[in-house]
């Protein structure tokens, strides 16, 4: 599904606190969480990793993409975002956490169906009507301001995503949306 248009960041930089080196577990295939994002999502184009320099050295050797440091660690994902969204040269791009597995092309595939000129973004809204500002479709430039904007301010990316010109598309399977940060979701999202 590439589109010369699209690109892919992928949020690798956090500091996984619940759950440490959650982005190199293995899943049923035995390939390393951050990779397995990976592999869903480089169909659809180009892939930035943001990362905070934690990655071990298989998984990194791995990455066949670049992986951008996160400038402004310790601020949450906006901070990676405003980073690693310059190393994309596309018009939009969308956004996934490296946690979240059943993110793919699919996805992808859904949002830019419904992308209309004039929109920035266009995100996916969960079985409860809240909108998934980490699984997203943006207009790179719109997004990049709007994460500058609000890292110092309040650090939110839904925020961030509610300044701009959107479109919600609603998901009644939240599986996609499970990411792994526990010991728990290891077993249940993985498995």
């Amino acid at each position: 599904m590439r589109d010369g248009d699209l690109g892919v960041v992928i949020l690798a930089g956090g500091a996984a606190t619940r759950l440490p080196g959650k982005l190199e577990i293995e899943n049923r295939e035995g390939l390393a969480l951050l990779l397995a994002v990976y592999r869903n999502v480089q169909p659809c184009g180009p892939v930035v990793v943001a990362g905070n320099g934690n990655l071990s050295p298989r998984v990194d050797g791995e990455l066949p993409c670049p992986i951008v440091l996160d400038r402004f660690q310790g601020l949450g994902p906006l901070g990676g975002l405003v980073s690693a969204l310059p190393a994309l040269r596309t018009r939009l791009a969308f956004v996934v956490a490296g946690d979240a597995p059943n993110v793919g092309a699919a996805v992808v595939r859904r949002l830019r169906d419904v992308w209309e000129d004039g929109l920035q973004a266009v995100l996916p809204v969960n079985r409860l009507g809240i909108p998934e500002p980490l699984c997203a479709l943006y207009e790179r430039s719109a997004l990049l301001e709007a994460a500058s904007a609000e890292l110092y301010r309040s650090g939110s990316a839904a925020r961030a995503a509610a300044g701009l010109r959107c479109k919600h598309v609603h998901f009644l399977d939240d599986r996609v949306f499970l990411n792994v940060n526990t010991a728990a979701d290891r077993y249940t999202v993985l498995q």
